[in-house]
């Protein structure tokens, strides 16, 4: 099975992480630092959401969702939701471990495992950035939205990783109180790069869920190019836009004068469509013959969204 760009990312990434998953969250548990906990709980929960992510996206591509005319889009954007309610569940989890540390005191940590657990995530610093690199290396060429909220989510990863390895690290001070300082600094920066990046992420996902129009400067582009074709079509029963996530969804209805030969009204619409294209980022262009709307129907020259 041959995979595009953006799966090959995932991929690796995915048992990449894979490999990492044992020692980070097995030591993160046993270590009684709050930052370990907070990354073997974070680490859990998006884990689950890779496993998801990379299952969608390898059944988009090869067109398991076809029947759905508008919904690849929406599908994508539904698992970005999903990656940002696992970071909102990890959140939760990381916040609770601070505040019951603030209540009942900081656990007492297992040196020698604070110390292996910091050796691991090292490594998984150094594994972050090279599946963060190859990711976004793929999103030049070949890039979907899964694979730019799987790059927010490594961006939060290689963040955690950092703040984790330094804060397990410091058990190595002598002084308990000041390790218990480094450690609740280090899990309260993971918390608040999660909740950045999940609100972030479910604002746009939010929004870019419901069909929306799309801008007036490409609705201008859009008549443009229709007008420049005014000799060869008789009137333009409808135009309809709409905007799904990043791409844009354009429909034009050209009416042509009785006896017109088929083939140049064919002719006439693909000259608009590969135009429209040309001008309009990240569209979707479909222009064909259209009946002719009844004089003074509303209908006509209609642009919707």
């Amino acid at each position: 099975m041959r995979l595009s760009p953006d799966e090959r990312a995932l991929v690796r990434a995915f048992f990449a992480d894979l490999a990492m998953a044992v020692p980070i969250i097995g030591l993160g548990f046993m270590s009684g630092s709050a930052s370990g906990t907070g990354e073997a709980i974070r680490a859990t929960l998006l884990y689950i959401i890779d496993i998801f992510s990379l299952t969608i996206l390898l059944a988009i591509n090869r067109r398991k969702f076809s029947q759905f005319e508008f919904g690849l889009e929406k599908i994508q954007i539904l698992v970005q939701i999903a990656i940002a309610a696992g970071m909102g569940l990890s959140a939760v989890f990381i916040g609770s471990r601070i505040i019951a540390n603030l209540i009942a005191g900081v656990e007492t940590p297992n040196y020698v495992i604070c110390l292996l657990f910091a050796g691991f995530s090292y490594i998984n610093v150094m594994i972050n950035a090279a599946c963060l690199w190859g990711m976004v290396r793929a999103n030049r060429s070949d890039g979907s939205i899964i694979l730019r909220g799987q790059i927010r989510n490594r961006i939060i990863m290689l963040a955690s990783s950092v703040a984790v390895t330094i804060s397990t690290a410091a058990v190595v001070i002598p002084d308990p109180e000041l390790f218990a300082l480094i450690d609740s600094i280090g899990a309260i920066f993971v918390l608040c790069a999660i909740l950045y990046t999940m609100v972030t992420m479910l604002t746009s996902s939010v929004l870019t869920l419901l069909d929306a129009p799309i801008d007036e400067r490409d609705k201008l582009a859009v008549v443009r190019e229709i007008v420049d074709q005014f000799d060869n079509w008789s009137s333009v029963p409808f135009i309809r836009t709409r905007r799904v996530g990043y791409h844009k969804y354009i429909e034009i209805g050209l009416s042509f004068d009785d006896g017109a030969p088929v083939q140049a009204a064919f002719e006439t619409c693909r000259t608009v469509e590969d135009a429209i294209k040309q001008k309009v980022e990240h569209a979707f262009v479909s222009v064909f013959p259209a009946k002719a709307p009844e004089p003074g129907s509303p209908d006509a020259l209609s642009m919707a969204g």
